[in-house]
């Protein structure tokens, strides 16, 4: 901890060890206090971010809710100039995005609050896999993907909607950074005493620099930056999930 120097003073060997064990004390005690008013102000701070986000999140789906049906709309209507089907085109993109940033919003806030509890379940996790694909909004998307399980697969408690949002984050990072129309292999194996989801697709490797940060929000790969942009949540939440 460090060295204490006494000079000047008449004081026997036992009484300057206490003395130093005393400056010790009071030491260590003033490091822990900080320790933990750094904690709690920690804490106050994740709470009122994750009320903030939830707050944020549940403003934004109400407006996105209304942009993304009148677009889908005008575009499923037809007669538009093609111009006009391209710039609405983009806000119907945007908006989705727009809307999954807020859903990731919603459940980063779910998760974070003190009252979160998992529904745990029996489940298998290939029918999770299939119903993730299934609820993809596109066909030639759900069509690329190929699940494999085991011959006699054993169920395992989980929440089974938790798990698939999860999985449906990666569902869309796989068809976002794959090489277009290429198959996504999605393998369910037993390992032990869990089960184990692999997720393969085709496209650029991620270093190893970049492994764990792209678990940090907005974080996005530096070969990464000629794809369309992401939430920057997805990793972050499925990990969280």
């Amino acid at each position: 901890m460090g060295g204490l120097g006494l000079t000047g003073a008449a004081m026997s060997a036992p009484a300057a060890t206490a003395l130093a064990s005393l400056t010790g004390i009071a030491l260590e005690r003033a490091r822990a206090a900080q320790r933990e008013s750094r904690a709690e102000a920690a804490r106050q701070t994740e709470q009122s971010r994750a009320a903030v986000l939830d707050a944020l999140a549940h403003e934004l789906k109400t407006p996105l809710t209304v942009v993304r049906t009148a677009s889908s709309g005008l575009l499923a209507v037809g007669g538009l100039t093609e111009l006009q089907t391209d710039l609405l085109t983009v806000i119907d993109r945007q908006a989705t995005t727009l809307d999954q940033l807020a859903q990731h919003l919603l459940m980063t806030a779910r998760l974070d609050s003190a009252h979160f509890t998992p529904r745990r379940e029996a489940v298998l996790f290939s029918d999770v896999a299939r119903d993730a694909i299934a609820r993809l909004p596109h066909e030639n998307d759900r069509r690329r993907f190929q699940v494999t399980g085991p011959p006699q697969e054993a169920p395992v408690l989980a929440d089974r909607e938790q798990i698939r949002s999860a999985l449906a984050q990666l569902l869309d990072n796989a068809l976002r950074y794959s090489e277009p129309g290429s198959t996504v292999d999605i393998f369910v194996t037993p390992e032990e005493r869990r089960m184990v989801i692999t997720i393969r697709s085709k496209g650029p490797t991620i270093s190893g620099d970049d492994c764990e940060r792209i678990f940090e929000r907005y974080y996005r790969a530096p070969q990464t930056q000629h794809v369309s942009a992401g939430t920057g949540w997805g990793c972050r939440l499925s990990r969280r999930l």
